[in-house]
């Protein structure tokens, strides 16, 4: 399978709402990722995967995956997986030893992460059978091309 030289990573965002003020609110965004310098296209990924067992609180991505982590760019998404036994499940994501927020069943989260010292993102579940689907995007902006199939 051939592989792009020039890879690109868009992402779209909708929200809607109605009921919460005198007219509805519809959102759409759609954008490209990059690097830390807004130029460089994200050209690296983990590849979406599922983990369970999380329950004690596991380390899924290391700032040492992006070199020294200086001047990197990730972008992370995860969801609890609706499979769950409980809409109470949830996935607490910490970075940087700080708590970003909790993740329940059937939710989902993009976030935007600035690397810069100690940028482990961490996965503490509250039960060992929640699954948590999760990829991280990531570039530094003095990378050089790698495909994301060679990581």
């Amino acid at each position: 399978m051939a592989y792009s030289t020039t890879p690109e990573t868009k992402v779209t965002i909708s929200v809607s709402e109605s009921g919460m003020s005198s007219s509805p609110t519809s959102i759409n965004s759609t954008q490209t990722l990059y690097a830390i310098d807004n130029r460089t296209k994200i050209t690296k990924s983990t590849g979406v995967r599922v983990h369970k067992a999380l329950n004690g609180g596991v380390v899924v991505f290391t700032e040492a995956s992006m070199g020294d982590g200086s001047n990197a760019q990730a972008w992370l998404y995860v969801k609890v997986l609706d499979k769950n036994t409980s809409d109470t499940n949830y996935c607490l994501v910490t970075v940087a030893s700080s708590p970003l927020g909790r993740i329940y069943k059937g939710q989902a989260a993009f976030i935007p992460l600035l690397c810069e010292g100690g940028s482990n993102i961490t996965f503490t579940t509250d039960a060992a059978a929640t699954e948590v689907e999760w990829c991280v995007w990531y570039e530094k902006a003095d990378d050089a091309f790698i495909t994301s199939a060679a990581l």
